[in-house]
């Protein structure tokens, strides 16, 4: 897995209220988070393209900016990077044992 992917995101609050941002990745079907105001949805969209990417893993197509934002007149369009180091640093998959008491007809096998 490279460092650092770069993908075209798409901005757009015209389904919600004013300034409220759906974001989508054109490129990483599935990939889809908001915020409320651009910052905001700069900051999601980062931390559910890094997160996507760590989940399903693989490298997607890359579209060019220009075609994207072609094909989404009036809609904010830009590139968002994913920093695979740094979102290996949050999400953690520890292994780890519980007992746990459930009732005898739950155990018995069918």
């Amino acid at each position: 897995m490279k460092k650092y992917y770069v993908y075209p995101a798409i901005f757009d609050d015209s389904e919600n209220e004013p300034g409220t941002y759906t974001v989508t990745f054109p490129d990483v079907p599935g990939a889809i988070t908001d915020g409320v105001g651009i910052s905001e949805a700069i900051i999601r969209a980062e931390e559910c393209l890094e997160g996507f990417l760590i989940t399903f893993g693989g490298e997607y197509k890359d579209s060019s900016l220009y075609e994207v934002q072609q094909n989404n007149p009036g809609k904010i369009v830009n590139y968002v990077v994913a920093d695979m180091l740094r979102a290996k640093k949050y999400i953690k998959d520890k292994m780890i044992n519980k007992n746990v008491r459930i009732p005898a007809r739950l155990a018995e096998k069918r």
